[in-house]
């Protein structure tokens, strides 16, 4: 807001990740009794490249990288007490890998780490790119999709009741042969 109100010609985009395969966990002063671990869903380091880039052309205030990240800042705007007993008793837990932290350990909070890695070596899935983000970065190209693809199913479903109602014809139903050979019409 200081620099909007100056009328300095930057933007500033607040990009709020969720859980990113990088090797921070290991760069970081582990402080608990066992190691740390991301929460599912993960996603690529490219993913939030992308929003970095688009944001540095396109400026936008938030950008949330990852469908994940988005849900629990949602859920936590509208059920924030819920939330709350969620985290605790589900993402504490998935916060730790299980295994006794290692004593050799080394961070980065003093110096800094020489690997050059990119990736944390998560060992579930990885999302290499985010629906979610994509569309909410090209909002008009993602409606255009979605208007899209409801026209195709709508071609494909059976055509079922839609249009005017048409009126059946009665057709009688045949004679039955009645065991004394008489027909009867039902």
């Amino acid at each position: 807001m200081e620099l909007e109100e100056e009328g300095a010609p930057v933007s500033v985009t607040l990009i709020k990740p969720s859980a990113i395969d990088t090797p921070y966990r290991e760069h970081a002063l582990n402080l608990l009794p066992s190691e740390p671990e991301n929460p599912p869903p993960v996603y690529a380091p490219e993913t939030v490249a992308e929003a970095i880039l688009h944001c540095a052309e396109h400026p936008e205030r938030d950008v949330y990288v990852g469908g994940g990240g988005r849900f629990l800042s949602l859920a936590g705007e509208y059920a924030p007490r819920l939330m709350d007993k969620v985290m605790e008793s589900a993402f504490f837990p998935l916060q730790q890998k299980g295994e006794p932290a290692r004593a050799e350990r080394r961070d980065s909070l003093h110096a800094p780490s020489d690997d050059g890695r990119e990736r944390g070596g998560y060992a579930g899935h990885v999302a290499e790119s985010s629906l979610y983000t994509k569309a909410a970065m090209h909002p008009l190209l993602a409606g255009a999709a979605i208007f899209g693809a409801g026209l195709v199913l709508a071609a494909l479903l059976p055509s079922g009741d839609r249009g005017p109602r048409r009126r059946r014809a009665k057709v009688a139903a045949p004679p039955r042969v009645l065991k004394n050979n008489a027909t009867r019409r039902t």
